[in-house]
């Protein structure tokens, strides 16, 4: 985007950066967010240094995956918590903007009110509402009894961050399988999509 009429007509709305996470400090960095980019970053090491790689933390990104598999064959690949947080709270933003959407159909000026687009973290970072006020609290739990989509996609959330706590693999699996079956028992299709994403890069997650 363009933020003043000097600025570049372009400009790359991603940098890729490669980061040894034993020394903490960023390898090197290519523009954009795709295979190219990380094959970019991963050249500036030698052959020898991209075999010695044994773990590569990344996104769910198609293109990441198959650039690390090509250049780093005996690497690990683990995608990060960080990201796959990220990738939840937009799916829980999608039930959001659903029932935005309805409540404005209806005329709910409360739930219009509290599904606004401003309104986001709140339902998103449910679990973390440290610095929520007690009337933030108190509208977020009448959304809840009032909505029970918005409700469903909190407990699912609330649950699958748990998970992600879990201590061990055993105990990560059995909860990754009550899981699944309170997503489909919530009847949403947005976080069965999710639920596919997480079953399709399990074994990565849990690395």
């Amino acid at each position: 985007k363009r933020s003043s009429p000097f600025a570049p007509k372009w400009l790359p709305e991603f940098l890729t950066n490669l980061v040894c996470s034993r020394h903490s400090r960023v390898v090197s960095n290519a523009w954009g967010r795709d295979g190219a980019s990380l094959r970019a970053c991963l050249n500036a090491l030698s052959r020898d240094q991209r075999e010695s790689i044994e773990f590569f933390a990344i996104d769910m990104n198609p293109g990441f995956f198959l650039t690390v598999k090509r250049l780093c064959p005996k690497a690990r690949i683990c995608v990060d918590r960080f990201h796959l947080v990220q990738l939840m709270n937009k799916y829980i933003d999608k039930v959001r903007s659903q029932e935005y959407q309805r409540a404005k159909r209806s005329r709910d000026a409360f739930q219009m009110t509290m599904l606004g687009p401003s309104r986001r973290y709140l339902i998103a970072e449910n679990r973390n509402r440290k610095e929520a006020s007690r009337e933030e609290e108190g509208m977020l739990g009448k959304l809840k009894a009032l909505n029970d989509n918005i409700h469903n996609a909190i407990l699912i959330t609330d649950y699958f961050h748990k998970i992600l706590d879990s201590k061990g693999l055993k105990k990560f699996r059995e909860s990754l399988a009550k899981w699944y079956g309170v997503v489909r028992e919530s009847g949403s299709k947005i976080f069965r999509e999710f639920a596919l994403k997480v079953r399709k890069y399990r074994r990565n997650i849990e690395a």
